[in-house]
Parts: C-alpha cells; sequence; structure tokens
C-alpha cells in the first residue's frame, strides 16, 4: 500500500478504500445515470453512518475503514445540504462522472465535497 505523506491520515484511509472500490462505483454511478434516475450522482463516505442516501458498504462486511453511500443531487437539495441558490454553482463545478467521482466526504466535525479521479488510483 503507498501512502502520500502530503495528505492526512485521515484522506490516506479514505484513499485507500477509494481504490479498492472505485471500479464498482464507477459502475454505480454509470448505471444511475443510464437509468435516468439523475445526471449528478454523488457518494458519500463517512466514518460513522449517515441517515442519507442508500448505504452501498460498511466497514464490518467490507474491511473497510468508511462507510460508503450513493445520493444525488437532487436528494441533497431536499434535505437543504446544498441550498437552491446554490444548485447552479455546484452543476458548473461538478466535474464529468465518467471520469470523477463526486463525494461529500463527512468527518464527525466538517463535511466536504471533493472530486476524485477514477483513473488516478486503478
Amino acid at each position: 500500500m503507498m501512502t502520500n505523506p502530503e495528505i492526512s491520515p485521515v484522506l490516506q484511509s479514505f484513499y485507500n478504500d477509494f481504490k479498492s472500490l472505485c471500479v464498482v462505483l464507477q459502475k454505480i454511478s454509470r448505471e444511475t445515470i443510464q437509468q435516468g434516475i439523475t445526471d449528478y450522482p454523488i457518494f458519500i463516505a463517512s466514518s460513522v453512518p449517515v441517515d442519507l442516501g442508500i448505504l452501498l458498504f460498511t466497514p464490518e462486511k467490507m474491511n473497510l475503514k468508511w462507510y460508503f453511500y450513493i445520493s444525488m443531487l437532487e436528494e441533497l437539495k431536499k434535505k437543504n445540504i446544498i441550498q437552491s441558490e446554490r444548485m447552479e454553482a455546484f452543476k458548473i463545478t461538478y466535474k464529468d462522472p465518467d471520469q470523477y467521482a463526486c463525494f461529500l466526504l463527512a468527518l464527525p466535525d466538517e463535511a466536504n465535497f471533493i472530486f476524485v479521479p477514477y483513473t488516478h488510483l486503478s
């Protein structure tokens, strides 16, 4: 396992889990779009269980450190995680879902959106 000394141990553990799941996450993202569910799939990674999205993978069952969920822009708007007035800005910022996984990275004291390239870790 390679580590990057420039990122925090928390992010490194996320990237390690993402690397083991990236192929299946990319497939889930593509299917979500192809089935017309959303044009903006958003994965949620959390160190603890959250009440958001659909649970995909748990640490206990997959030997991971993170919980992984799938959600979408529309759900995050409905739950006011993304405010209505920020929707267009988010859509502009949103990267090509075939190339990048969009994550809401939820930590106990903060949450941030990040885009992780599938090719970078495969």
